[in-house]
């Protein structure tokens, strides 16, 4: 038994060691003047790597407050001003704010020089102007609420409740050490700022499925979230007025399911185009209160009919100067109603009576379901520009052609910003290319040329769309599950996948036909691309098949043994307790037989300053002057990935090892795998991370069932050596070039 279990740790205080905060609510906002919420930024929910970055747990200079600060690595002069929300590492936390309005920023920060001294802050997983390029701190740790653009950094809570406030790395080397948000603009901290704001239970049904305000969202949706923490049931609110569900109370028909216990719901079929509020209110009978009102969370259906996109259009017209303007959007503000300005717009030639016309040819048949024009829309009398009555005809094959019932009337343009499309009706009509042929124009026979602003072609959404994973995505799971949104009439899906991108376009690939949206899990190879395709069939219609676009995703470089994240210092028994030495076995009983201790003695278990990657590594110690050897074992049964080895068909198993100067040379470290000892060959004196890979080939093991994973010192020399070590990072690779 170690030491640490004879202490008392406050489960807050050993959170706060580890780095983030798991299954814990929002950070309150103190409902009064200032409105003040108080965060260690070390206190995440959540810790986001993206674009080769990470924000890292560190504290590289005194000052700090809490347990230190944590800074986006590595340092390597990155500067993301744009796109930073798919971009930039990101920090999250969840805030109960019981304030609406306008709410002010301010950050406690270091950083090393001016290349390390900017962030980006925002609400919602959303950028915010007012709230990027935050600036003004340098080689201490300072308050600042000042941006790159002059204005204090500000966002607005529209409504009370949850939300999750949002840093992202601007300029890597940067450290956050402290947030503080307040409803006041006269407010500023100083010194360690406020005490940091009470965390609140999970009494309320979190993390909506879909997401808060998400939009597009298939009509035979399934609803969940994660549970409050002292749940029993579950009363479902749903329904299309967000007053309504706000108010709606037990005896509300809007009460759609009751006192369910599962955290899901499936509505049925739901509308196209139409906004869903729904509510979960947790019941913890036989508890005080008995229900805890849950969010009111939203989202949108799918529409009907989407834009074909205009880069997969090719315009031909009689005359074709500007023709693209039609297809390209120009002209029109997101109220769809387009300007007057004839620069935006397409003209036709001069002296064309009878013969102007525009072709629009698709890159594949769409089945269309409306066709949106906005007429030439010049100002004052140059609107007679526009077409009047024109004939469309329309090719399934860009060769063969049939006219859209009789001559179709535009409607003419206004000459005001305001003016909006004429329909046209096509039906579910299978369509390859569309062309308008110009009769007469609204200005008679004083206009000799033609124009039209914009025209937009609404299809069926028929073929497999929203790959997940998303096309082009790495890092992908080896058993992953493939999942789409289905084209509308599909019955059934045929799914084509495999490593060669040819085979899977050619549909000669090997297939498999599913009913659902969704197939896995899958047993793929670590560090290879895949390409997929979803046909979608049904027999009863015509064509009884769409053939999909083809999608590749790449899967990881390796899966994880361990990597040390998971464990804490909350003391055995405790819910959520995960201690390295309760999975890790050392000699720390017996140190006459084996030396080993592993994780440190006083404080945090885990080592938070000196990782290779994530926010933590494992200190393991070892002392052979009484012992013949120090050594660590693992059950894989308990690690990350379990006890089949074969998964992903990785060729190494590599762990990464820091040393320190005063080890000595004396001692020999080695790695067992089921018994089959490996000598690591480098130096247990670099203060660098180095890379201990071992063939698994080699080995001659059941690779499919690995039991124990051990990694120890053996006494070389007379009288024996102590030391330390750190690990990090235990993979299963695919290749040597890691």
């Amino acid at each position: 038994m170690h030491k640490k279990l004879i202490f008392i740790i406050p489960i807050v205080s050993v959170l706060t060691l580890a780095g983030g905060i798991t299954n814990a609510g929002g950070f309150r906002q103190d409902p009064g003047s200032d409105g003040i919420v108080s965060i260690e930024a070390e206190n995440y929910d959540d810790n986001v790597a993206q674009g080769g970055h990470r924000w890292v747990l560190v504290g590289p200079t005194d000052g700090f407050t809490g347990t230190a600060g944590m800074q986006a690595q590595p340092n390597i002069l990155v500067n993301n001003t744009t796109d930073y929300v798919a971009k930039s590492p990101r920090l999250d936390y969840k805030v109960n704010f019981v304030k609406t309005g306008t709410h002010y920023v301010w950050l406690r920060v270091w950083a090393n020089d001016g290349s390390d001294d900017s962030c980006h802050a925002g609400l919602d997983f959303q950028a915010i102007d007012t709230c990027d390029g935050i600036d003004g701190f340098d080689n201490a740790y300072v308050w600042t609420n000042s941006t790159l653009d002059g204005p204090v950094p500000t966002f607005d809570v529209a409504k009370p409740g949850l939300h999750t406030f949002n840093i992202w790395m601007r300029e890597d080397g940067c450290i956050i050490d402290k947030i503080v948000l307040t409803t006041n603009p006269n407010y500023a901290p100083s010194d360690n700022g406020p005490f940091e704001s009470i965390r609140e239970p999970d009494l309320l049904a979190a993390d909506p499925v879909p997401a808060n305000d998400a939009s597009d969202i298939s009509r035979y949706v399934e609803l969940s979230w994660t549970p409050g923490d002292f749940a029993q049931t579950h009363d479902v609110y749903m329904g299309t007025n967000y007053n309504d569900i706000n108010d709606a109370d037990t005896s509300s028909p809007l009460l759609v399911s009751p006192a369910q216990d599962v955290n899901t719901y499936n509505p049925g079929r739901l509308e196209f185009d139409q906004t869903y509020f729904w509510r979960i209110d947790e019941v913890n009978e036989p508890t005080e209160p008995a229900t805890f009102k849950g969010f009111v969370w939203s989202f949108t259906t799918e529409s009907f009919a989407y834009p074909i996109p205009g880069e997969n259009i090719t315009t031909t017209a009689s005359s074709q100067i500007s023709s693209e303007n039609t297809i390209n959007d120009s002209g029109l503000d997101p109220n769809l109603q387009h300007s007057a300005d004839p620069a935006d717009m397409w003209l036709s030639g001069q002296g064309e009576p009878g013969s102007a016309w525009i072709q629009y040819e698709f890159n594949k048949p769409y089945k269309l379901h409306q066709v949106w024009v906005w007429n030439y829309n010049g100002p004052s009398v140059f609107s007679g520009f526009g077409i009047k009555d024109a004939v469309i005809e329309y090719s399934a094959d860009g060769t063969n052609w049939i006219q859209l019932g009789d001559v179709h009337e535009f409607a003419k343009g206004t000459g005001l910003d305001t003016y909006v499309y004429t329909t046209i009706e096509f039906g579910a009509i299978i369509v390859k290319a569309v062309r308008i042929t110009a009769n007469s124009s609204w200005g008679g026979e004083m206009f000799k040329q033609y124009g039209l602003s914009e025209v937009r072609f609404m299809r069926i959404p028929v073929s497999a769309t929203r790959p997940d994973p998303e096309d082009g995505a790495t890092g992908v799971a080896c058993d992953v599950t493939l999942s789409w949104m289905s084209g509308r009439e599909a019955a059934e899906h045929n799914i084509y996948i495999g490593a060669d991108e040819q085979a899977v376009l050619d549909g000669t690939a090997p297939v498999v036909t599913v009913s659902q949206t969704g197939y896995g899990p899958l047993s793929l190879d670590l560090a290879n691309t895949y390409y997929w395709r979803i046909d979608e069939v049904n027999n009863t219609q015509s064509p009884s098949t769409w053939q999909g676009s083809t999608w590749s995703f790449t899967t990881s470089e390796y899966r994880v043994v361990d990597d040390f994240e998971p464990y804490n210092d909350i003391p055995s028994g405790g819910e959520g307790s995960k201690l390295v030495y309760d999975t890790w076995i050392d000699g720390y009983a017996d140190p006459t037989t084996n030396g080993s201790t592993i994780g440190y003695l006083s404080g945090s278990s885990l080592e938070t300053g000196i990782i290779h990657g994530g926010r933590q590594s494992v200190p393991l110690s070892y002392d052979n002057t009484v012992a013949s050897y120090s050594e660590a074992t693992a059950n894989t049964s308990d690690l990350i990935n379990g006890s089949d080895w074969t998964i992903g068909a990785p060729e190494e198993l590599v762990i990464w090892i820091y040393g320190d100067p005063n080890n000595p040379a004396t001692e020999q470290m080695y790695v067992k795998v089921d018994g089959v000892r490996v000598i690591f060959e480098g130096d247990l004196t670099q203060t660098d991370w180095q890379e201990f890979a071992i063939d698994l080939a080699s080995l001659n093991i059941n690779l499919s069932n690995v039991t124990t994973l051990s990694i120890g010192f053996e006494r070389t020399g007379m009288t024996g050596g102590s030391g330390i070590v750190f690990i990090d990072d235990i993979r299963l690779c695919a290749s040597w070039d890691n």
